[in-house]
């Protein structure tokens, strides 16, 4: 799995489709100001959009689904890591 970003929003749609049709299995770091940091946590992605994607995790030991703009890749407040 590449760890480059590429530089556009329909760039970032392609490489999140790529990581999902390969292995939806990855980790996510998130830093949002409105909600508490979640780092290096196993999520799938469950759907990929147009202008959004949506991930599942588990770190708190109960399922929660997060959306993401491809936007938040660009500006790195979204971090996709391959599996651990």
């Amino acid at each position: 799995m590449a760890t480059s970003i590429p530089p556009t929003l329909e760039g970032c749609r392609a490489y999140v489709a790529a990581i999902c049709k390969e292995n939806p299995q990855i980790r996510l770091n998130i830093a949002l100001s409105h909600a508490k940091a979640v780092q290096d946590a196993p999520a799938v992605i469950v759907g990929v959009y147009k202008h959004v994607f949506c991930v599942e995790e588990t770190s708190c030991g109960i399922p929660q689904r997060h959306t993401f703009t491809y936007a938040d890749l660009l500006t790195r407040r979204v971090e996709i890591l391959p599996p651990a």
